[in-house]
């Protein structure tokens, strides 16, 4: 279990952003916290870089596979989605690393 720690931030302003890499780099740079989903942060969770603040929430992300019904019964469609549904179930976990390869 991770160690817990209390943390003090000072707001000195209010920003909105549109533009998630943006919020996520002002995290990097230690400039506030963001909800992101886990496949975007989870390579800066491992590394450190970044640390979940509030681990007691969560909100679902439902990720869907949209394609022709043509393509319904295609192997190479199969294999992808048997490949997603792998790397997200990884890094959901924490196994993953974010990069697609569950490593």
């Amino acid at each position: 279990m991770a160690a817990q720690v209390n943390l003090t931030v000072k707001r000195r302003f209010r920003v909105r952003r549109g533009n998630g890499g943006v919020a996520k780099q002002w995290c990097l740079d230690g400039q506030g916290i963001m909800l992101r989903s886990r496949w975007n942060v989870q390579p800066a969770l491992n590394s450190g870089q970044l640390i979940n603040v509030l681990a007691q929430y969560s909100q679902p992300a439902d990720v869907y596979a949209i394609y022709p019904a043509r393509l319904e019964t295609s192997a190479k469609l199969r294999v992808v989605v048997n490949l997603l549904e792998q790397g997200l179930a990884n890094i959901n976990s924490g196994r993953g690393n974010g990069n697609g390869n569950g490593s």
